[in-house]
C-alpha cells in the first residue's frame, strides 16, 4: 500500500513541475509561477508532517522485534 502512495506523490510532483517548466519554456511566466503554492502545500502537508511525527510513527519497521 505504501508503494502506491509513493507513486501517486511522485506523479503529482512530476506533473506540477512539468507544467511549470513547459509554461516557462513557452514564456507564460504567470502560469509557470502559479504552481509554486501547490508545491509548498505538498511540502507542508506531506513532508513536514512526516518530519514532525518522528521516526517511530511515520515508518513501519517490522524488522525490529523485541
Amino acid at each position: 500500500m505504501r508503494k502506491i502512495a509513493v507513486l501517486v506523490q511522485i506523479l503529482i510532483v512530476v506533473v506540477i513541475v512539468g507544467y511549470g517548466t513547459y509554461n516557462l519554456f513557452i514564456g507564460n511566466f504567470a502560469a509557470a509561477f502559479s504552481t509554486f503554492p501547490f508545491l509548498m502545500a505538498y511540502y507542508v502537508f506531506v513532508i513536514a508532517r512526516q518530519k514532525r511525527a518522528g521516526p517511530n510513527e511515520s515508518e513501519d519497521n517490522d524488522d525490529e522485534r523485541p
